[in-house]
Formats: C-alpha cells, sequence, structure tokens
C-alpha cells in the first residue's frame, strides 16, 4: 500500500515554522480584535474565515488598520484600510525588503530580539553551520558576549550577545545568523523591491515602520497564496523573521496567525496505527499523472480517492485524468458523484456529517466537539469507517476496526483530559480558551526554546538555509519562449459558494452565486485582447484550457489573471487544468500561483 506526497495547501508553513518557531497550527484568532495593526498577507478571510471575519472588522472600529496584500482586489480588501498588490511569488522579496527598512532605522526590538530569538547565535564561515559548545547538544548555541570579548553559550546567565561582529576577534571567522539574515534582505532596498515586487518604494517603507512601531501588530498568514509558490517556504520564513525582530510574537493582540487549532493539546488515534513491514514508494500528488503513465516510483494497480477531489484541485488536470484513466481500478468513496467520480470503476456512497457519529479534534478548530449521528444516511451509504471495516473483515483484521463508537471517540479523547462522559454532557469543550496566545511571553517551542533562523533541513535539500528570494521559474517578466507565449500571471481564487470544491454542486448555490466560472481581468489586459466585461472566455497554456466568463475592472493588478478554484467538470471544469506541477521545490510547496497563462474569447 502506498499514498501520495505533496501537500496542496500549506507546506510552505509546516516547512518554515516548524523548524523556526518550532510548531506550527498555533492559531492567534483570540487575539485578532485586540490588535492594532494586522496584515492579511495573501489571504482573503471574509471567505476562508467567514465564521469570525468580524473581529478583523473591529480592529478598524477601535481605531486600528487592517491591510491586505494581494494582487487581487478580494473581499477582504473591499473592507480593509488598505489594498497593496505585489507581482505573485515575490512575497520574500517584499517581506525581505520591509525587514530591511526595520534593521537600517533600528525599528527592531533589540531586547526581544538578544533574549529570544537566535539572532546573535554564530555560524561558522568556514562551515555554514551554527557554532555548538558541544556536539551532541543542538541547544548549544553560542553567541559572542560583548561584556568578556568571548564566544560562550547562548543561554548563558549575565551574558551580552553581539548582534553583529564588526570590530570584534570574531569577525574573522563567524557570521551572527542576523547578519546572514541582514544580508539577503540587503539586496532588497526598497528600490529594488519596487520593481521586483511591483509595489511602491514609499508604500514598502512606511509598512515597514508601521508594522514594527504598532503596539500590538500581527500577520495573518493561513492558507495564504503565497505559499503556493515556488518561493512559498521563504515567503513564510521571511514573515515570520519580521515578526520576531520586531517582537511581535507572544503577547496579546500580536502573532502570526496560522488557520488552526487544538495542537496545543495532544490527541489520540482512534485505533492503533501500524507500521509497515516493508515501506513502499509514494508517487508525487503533483506529477500524479506522470508518474501513474510511467510507472515511477511504483505501478499502481487500485487507486481509492476519499476525503479529496483530484480531478479539481490536484495541479496539470489533463495529466491526473489520464493517470485516473491507466490505473486498472478507480474507487471513489463520496457523498456525491465529484469530477473524480466520473473516472472511476467503482463509486461507494458515504454518509454525511449529520448522518456519521465521531469527534471533531483537529488543527482547524478550538473546540473538541462531539459528532452525534441526527439522521441515517440514505440508501446504502456507510461512513469511511464501516466501508474500511467490511473488507478488513474479508482479510481477517476486520476486530481491529470493529470496534463501538464510544471507544474510539474515548481512544481520541484520552491524552486530552476531556472525558467521553463530560464531552457527551457539554457537547463541545474549548480546550483553548478565550485569552490563549501562542508562544506566550516569546517563549518558542525549539529546542533551544528561541526563535531560531538558521534551517539545517533547508540545507539537507540543497537550499539556502536563511530565507532567500531568487525569481521563479515560471514568472511573465522572465524574457524566456514561455513568458512571450503566455504573458499572464495567474492566480487562485477560493470562490464564496465551496470550500475548495466541497458545496459547489449544492443546487441552492445556483440561486444566489455564479453558476460558472468567473475570470477576473484587469481592464487593460482585456481590452488588448479584445474582451468585455461578460464574454466567454479561456484561460490556457500547454497544460490545458479553463473556460469560464470575465469580469473585467480594476479588481486585479494589471498583468494578473484570477482564475476560481474547485468548479466541477459538470461545471466546466477546474482551474486546475492549467496550474503549474513543478516538484520538487523547498518544502514541496505546490505552485498553482506561478502560473502563466494567455486568455482569449471563447471561439
Amino acid at each position: 500500500a502506498s499514498t501520495t506526497v505533496g501537500s496542496l495547501c500549506c507546506a510552505g508553513t509546516t516547512a518554515a515554522q516548524v523548524p523556526i518557531y518550532g510548531q506550527r497550527f498555533l492559531d492567534t484568532r483570540n487575539q485578532i480584535e485586540k490588535s492594532k495593526y494586522v496584515i492579511a498577507w495573501g489571504n482573503n478571510p471574509a471567505i476562508s474565515k467567514q465564521g469570525y471575519f468580524q473581529r478583523f472588522e473591529k480592529v478598524m472600529e477601535n481605531g486600528g488598520k487592517f491591510v491586505v496584500i494581494d494582487p487581487v482586489f478580494s473581499e477582504s480588501a473591499s473592507k480593509a484600510s488598505e489594498w497593496v498588490a505585489p507581482w505573485p511569488g515575490t512575497d520574500a522579496a517584499l517581506a525581505l525588503a520591509l525587514l530591511k527598512v526595520v534593521v537600517d532605522e533600528k525599528l527592531y526590538d533589540e531586547e526581544y530580539t538578544l533574549a529570544h530569538t537566535c539572532a546573535p547565535c554564530l555560524v561558522d564561515k568556514a562551515t555554514g553551520e551554527p557554532v555548538l559548545q558541544k556536539a551532541d547538544d543542538p541547544t548549544s548555541f553560542v553567541v559572542f558576549d560583548k561584556k568578556s570579548g568571548e564566544v560562550v553559550r547562548h543561554d548563558q546567565a549575565g551574558v551580552e550577545p553581539a548582534l553583529t561582529l564588526e570590530g570584534t576577534s570574531a569577525a574573522e571567522t563567524h557570521n551572527t545568523e542576523f547578519e546572514l539574515m541582514y544580508a539577503e534582505a540587503a539586496k532588497w532596498d526598497s528600490a529594488a523591491a519596487e520593481a521586483e515586487c511591483g509595489v511602491p518604494a514609499a508604500d514598502i517603507e512606511r509598512l515597514a515602520r508601521e508594522y514594527a512601531q504598532a503596539d500590538k501588530a500581527m500577520i495573518i498568514q493561513n492558507m495564504g497564496g503565497f505559499m503556493r509558490t515556488e518561493n512559498g517556504t521563504y515567503a513564510v520564513a521571511t514573515q515570520l523573521y519580521l515578526a520576531a525582530l520586531c517582537g511581535q510574537v507572544g503577547h496579546e493582540g500580536d502573532g502570526v496567525s496560522d488557520a488552526a487549532g487544538i495542537s496545543e493539546v495532544k490527541t489520540g488515534n482512534p485505533i492503533e496505527v501500524p507500521k509497515l513491514e516493508q515501506p513502499v514508494p509514494s508517487p508525487s500528488r503533483f506529477k500524479f499523472g506522470e508518474a501513474i503513465l510511467n510507472e515511477d516510483p511504483l505501478k499502481v494497480n487500485v487507486l481509492w480517492s476519499m476525503t479529496g477531489n483530484p480531478m479539481t484541485q490536484w495541479p496539470n488536470t489533463n495529466m491526473v485524468r489520464k493517470g485516473l484513466e491507466r490505473i486498472p481500478f478507480v474507487v471513489t468513496a463520496d457523498q456525491y458523484l465529484t469530477s473524480t467520480a466520473l473516472y472511476s470503476d467503482l463509486v461507494l456512497p458515504v454518509t454525511g456529517v449529520f448522518e456519521t457519529e465521531g469527534v471533531l479534534a483537529n488543527h482547524r478548530s478550538h473546540w473538541i466537539q462531539l459528532c452525534e449521528k441526527a439522521i441515517e444516511g440514505p440508501g446504502e451509504s456507510k461512513s469511511d469507517l464501516e466501508i474500511f471495516t467490511e473488507p478488513a473483515k474479508r482479510f481477517g483484521f476486520g476486530d481491529k476496526l470493529d470496534r463501538p463508537m464510544k471507544e474510539l471517540v474515548s481512544n481520541v479523547l484520552e491524552p486530552t483530559g476531556v472525558s467521553y462522559d463530560e464531552l457527551s454532557e457539554k457537547k463541545a469543550v474549548d480546550v483553548v480558551g478565550p485569552d490563549y496566545i501562542p508562544y506566550k511571553d516569546g517563549v518558542f517551542l525549539t529546542k533551544s526554546k528561541k526563535d531560531e533562523f538558521w534551517v539545517a533541513a533547508w540545507k539537507k535539500e540543497g537550499f539556502s538555509p536563511i530565507a532567500t528570494y531568487s525569481r521563479a521559474e515560471e514568472d511573465a517578466r522572465n524574457g524566456s519562449e514561455l513568458a512571450a507565449k503566455y504573458p499572464l500571471f495567474s492566480v487562485q481564487r477560493k470562490t464564496y459558494r465551496s470550500v475548495h470544491s466541497t458545496f459547489n454542486n449544492l443546487a441552492w448555490m445556483d440561486e444566489v452565486c455564479d453558476r460558472q466560472p468567473v475570470i477576473l481581468l484587469n481592464a487593460a489586459d482585456a481590452q488588448a485582447r479584445g474582451i468585455a466585461d461578460g464574454d466567454k472566455v479561456v484561460a490556457f497554456n500547454d497544460r490545458g484550457e479553463h473556460h469560464g466568463v470575465a469580469e473585467v475592472g480594476e479588481r486585479i493588478k494589471q498583468g494578473v489573471v484570477g482564475l476560481q478554484n474547485g468548479w466541477w467538470e459538470q461545471q466546466g471544469g477546474s482551474s486546475s487544468y492549467v496550474t503549474n506541477d513543478k516538484w520538487k521545490t523547498l518544502g514541496g510547496t505546490h505552485c498553482c500561483n506561478q502560473t502563466l497563462v494567455d486568455v482569449k474569447k471563447e471561439a
């Protein structure tokens, strides 16, 4: 048995926040309205955080500022204090430019930086590695103590660490992590950043000052489209750098929001998870079609698709389709006849959320919630667990799955301290609390308890261990043959009628929402192609075509096209037909927002 690898969601956050801050899925949502300055970077909380978008509005009602950074004038941007529109995929350069202003003008919080980050820790120039006092102790970083003039352990009491080594005896052989970060930021003065990112230099400088000097400032990253680019991991990291250096982490009203929930408590598994005696290789989700057709890294005879919809979400949909058609037996378990079900040999009807018993205890909620069955599922539908249990019985291990639901839920709850009886009585328990603050008082969850800027895992993958920026392969300004052929950037937008592709087929949505894909065009780009508002159009490249209706205006940066993600084959097809399927990037980020296309009127 095997599975696919490669996250279509927030791989950049995992690859950056886990090594730098120590853990992810620690969420600031309860602190939003207490903030004075909120940046929604590359995401659209009015759509993706509908349940608590009012908290962002309260920031402005309380006299604070809400800034949206996005090439699209989104629903959130329409309600924000300011809209900043960079070129897609240039967010790491923009954040480094902000960082340069912060350092040059000494706007960083020096006390916080020295106490809670590895900025003063030494990196050996000869090896490029952090210096450890003890080779077998990964927390034994060292700093140059300005008091004694000696190299000492970073957490030794009474030391006065140097952020920069100029003029010290260590300067010839070492750098500090702070100096390495600044070396990357120094490449992006405001003029250079304006040229690369398309954001006016004056705005870059002002944003840096406003963010650094705000009493309480927050960056909202969750599920940001900027992550789904070639530089996505570095884009996340540079924002983490900025927040830490400005001391905007660990206090009321500040932090970096990560679309998360109950990672603050451990949960159990409903059943004991067995380990494969002989692990097998996994094909890339991004290169799924090629992997299947080339039988690389293995030949796939059966595919089981559940809790997803590859024909709407996986990149380069034409290749996904070819892969599905090549596999001898494809099973889809779903409530509906999805786009993927159309290419399946067997479709198993699954019960819905109100037709299934269970427990909600995952990264996206602050609550542990008992899921009680309200009605029986229609026809022969079964829960995913029941469906798996049936073949397990035939293979002789059905007893491992066929357990009472109370027992399975209790196994999940056991490490949390919430009992089944308590949950049965209360129905839902808030395990985070209204005053929860991630990384409270600057205590990070790395082994050193500090923000660690230098990332060994990146170096192991062959990338810079300090966040940097270089222009992506698929960029409209590269002067390449590809850019000449397809001169428009495209970015994916979430629709207000669905969550990715879920709910998009509900009939009543057609009564209140768009009934077909909308392709967002700047007026100048539309005029150059003879396209008027409301025309049927096609976004296309060598991977495929995506058909929709043009919305023409000033809601998107000139040179950029907005494509709506999640439309089914039955509704005209997914925008993923054209999306970039590059693999492998740093951290395994998905590059759907690093896609070049052109647009024409429907023939």
